[in-house]
């Protein structure tokens, strides 16, 4: 308990870094034996403070939007395509999902509710969208809902 205890008082440093300083005198007059330490590392295991000051998540790296054209083979048999379009709801949020059967892109679009004008809002921000890629939507395929 002593050895827990003394890892709090010295700001929590790691089991190999208080045995390091115990064998080498930094701490003078210390009560506590490399034995103790391993004791109280078999006993209660490795030390809370040590582990939630070291093993926390790094920061991830940077993710860069990134357009890419598709390769011409996909234009040239998949130009027009059929979308199915169905709306969900989120504690509250309306959105307009969508995905087409060709490419498999997938698209979710939010609504401010339900009526005619923002369903047309989030089909047109959809429509640009593959129009941009060069695609043509030919078919939508979609429940009473939204029609």
């Amino acid at each position: 308990m002593e050895a827990r205890s003394a890892m709090h008082i010295l700001n929590a440093p790691s089991t190999k870094s208080l045995k390091y300083a115990i064998q080498s005198g930094l701490i003078k007059n210390c009560p506590i034996t490399e034995e103790a330490i391993n004791h109280a590392e078999a006993i209660f295991g490795p030390d809370a403070s040590t582990l939630k000051g070291k093993s926390t998540r790094p920061t991830p790296k940077k993710t860069y939007d990134d357009f890419f054209s598709p390769p011409e083979e996909l234009y040239q048999h998949n130009r027009s395509i059929t979308v199915c379009i169905d709306h969900m709801e989120i504690e509250n949020a309306k959105f307009l999902t969508c995905i087409d059967t060709t490419v498999h892109y997938r698209s979710c679009i939010p609504m401010q509710n339900l009526k005619t004008d923002p369903v047309f809002e989030a089909l047109d921000k959809i429509f640009r969208r593959y129009n941009k890629a060069g695609f043509q939507v030919k078919i939508i395929k979609c429940d009473r809902m939204i029609c």
